[in-house]
């Protein structure tokens, strides 16, 4: 009574095999009444009992094994293969390891399934996301963004007219950025209190798609007229000083062994239009976050030095107004700052003509954005992004310049913000030569919608990104970098300032400097 029969259990077998749908093997056990023989009992998922009538057990019954039977039978190796009745001769068995499979998960030492998973392996479905509920999941981000970049243009303007006042300068819009206050200020919060997990999508938001959105509408305020009002005395000299700030901080970059996008950022906004070229840049080449802070750092600092400086050099050192404007547009980083420096040297030298130069060359190398954007991005992401010394050691060199490539590496939201820009353009030309923009808009309302919508992207999106920038930047990711991209700043900051001195010195020598706009 203590043993199950074997011909009675191969019959039974394969019955319980049906019922279960699980596979059925056996393992060896021993019998106080066969004195040690062996016999054959199912173990997964329960074994048949051939315990004696005295135990708890009723013999032939399903129950499931003992684990540490089950786990004894693994380290012996005592398999058997299915139905237990060849006996073992060490030979190669096809059916030993799904027993010792099956053994080990009676034991409880087998892998773990997967837990979202239904029986046959399948996935079960997600359900899909409302925009209810992907509004909800973004609010805390985007609001804190928000909240970060209003102080921050709060605290610029402030600054800002300090600056002015200790200059002698009153009145005036401020000299000052918000965008690089607003990622001081969220810098400063992250790394002082422990921001919530549930800020993270919303600044993820803001640092892509809404950082995209604001460079499209960026496109807005330039316009190929402004170029066309510089004339063939000014264009010559933007052209030289962007070519040379972008080729000498390239460089300059290289030797240095700096990170490709990085050196590419700096290089854009120092030789270009400062916070506004680095942020239309850096999702081109999907730059890293700390390279952003570090190149706004660089170029915010360096422009504010020359946007004090620059009006007193060029007041001793020059000597028509035409020469000052144009180097003032020329040497200064961003457009508030050399607007800042063209209000503090009319207002220290009564010298209007001087500031109204300034800032129409500072608008032509504006445009240059338009076109070096595009073949950074190309030539940046092209050439794989790595540092400069890496690249050059490893001996690569910059693909070709090809259309079907520099369509690759062109973003959508490029293509966008060179739309803008040719709708901005073609609204200005024909306002010049009808006198509505496009045959139909009459000049005040072409006036408010261009600058509605550079206002929008340039203070509240790019504002609210480059806020996202500083609350997801940690100081720990800024201490390897050291000071090699100050130092790239300063020599970048050099370069085009001397290039911008040298033009405005040799201009009147070459043409006439009555040229320039009045």
């Amino acid at each position: 009574m203590g043993r199950v029969h074997t011909p009675l259990l191969n019959q039974l077998a394969p019955s319980v095999l049906r019922c279960s749908a699980l596979p059925l093997s056996f393992a060896a056990v021993s019998s106080p009444h066969s004195a040690g023989a062996t016999q054959r009992a199912a173990v997964l998922p329960y074994s048949f009992s051939s315990a004696p009538l005295h135990s708890n057990a009723s013999p032939g019954f399903l129950q499931p094994p003992s684990a540490t039977a089950a786990a004894a039978a693994v380290s012996s190796r005592h398999v058997r293969p299915a139905w237990g009745l060849a006996p073992h001769t060490g030979r190669s068995n096809p059916n030993r390891m799904p027993c010792e499979l099956q053994l080990r998960s009676a034991a409880g030492i087998t892998e773990k399934k997967e837990e979202d998973g239904n029986d046959d392996g399948e996935r079960s479905p997600q359900p899909q996301p409302t925009p209810a509920s992907k509004i909800a999941t973004l609010a805390p981000g985007v609001a804190a963004s928000v909240a970060v970049m209003t102080a921050g243009w709060f605290g610029a303007g402030h600054l800002g007219m300090a600056v002015l006042e200790m200059q002698g300068v009153t009145g005036g819009a401020s000299p000052i950025s918000g965008i690089p206050v607003a990622i001081l200020l969220g810098m400063a919060a992250n790394n002082t209190i422990t921001l919530p997990e549930s800020l993270k999508p919303g600044l993820k938001f803001c640092t892509t798609t809404a950082l995209r959105a604001g460079i499209v509408c960026v496109g807005a305020k330039l316009s190929v007229v402004d170029v066309a009002a510089v004339g063939a005395a000014g264009i010559p000299a933007v052209m030289l000083t962007v070519g040379t700030g972008l080729t000498a901080i390239t460089l300059a970059g290289k030797k240095l062994g700096l990170d490709t996008k990085l050196t590419a950022l700096t290089a854009a906004g120092t030789s270009i239009c400062g916070v506004t070229a680095i942020t239309a840049l850096a999702p081109a080449i999907d730059a890293e976050q700390k390279h952003v802070a570090m190149s706004v750092a660089s170029v915010v600092a360096f422009g504010t030095c020359g946007m004090l400086c620059y009006p007193y050099i060029a007041h001793n050192f020059l000597d028509s107004s035409e020469q000052v404007g144009l180097f003032l547009g020329l040497a200064i980083h961003d457009t508030a700052q050399v607007v800042g420096s063209a209000m503090t040297y009319n207002e220290l030298f009564q010298d209007e003509l001087a500031m109204r130069i300034a800032v129409v060359t500072k608008l032509t190398r504006n445009i240059f954005l338009a076109g070096v954007i595009p073949y950074l991005a190309y030539s940046t992401v092209g050439g794989g992004g790595q540092g400069g010394a890496a690249a050059g050691a490893a001996g690569g060199s910059k693909p070709a310049l090809t259309w079907a490539g520099f369509k690759q590496h062109l973003p959508l939201f490029v293509v966008g913000f060179l739309g803008m820009a040719c709708a901005r353009s073609v609204g200005d030309w024909s306002l010049a030569s009808t006198g509505a923009a496009y045959g139909v808009v009459p000049p005040e309302m072409w006036s408010e919608m261009t600058s509605g919508i550079s206002k929008v992207g340039s203070h509240y999106l790019i504002g609210s990104a480059m806020a996202a920038v500083g609350l997801s930047t940690s100081f720990a990711t800024l201490k390897g970098v050291g000071m090699k991209p100050f130092a790239l700043g300063i020599g970048g900051a050099f370069t085009v300032g001397a290039t911008a001195y040298g033009c405005a010195s040799v201009l009147p020598y070459v043409m006439d400097v009555t040229a320039l706009p009045t």
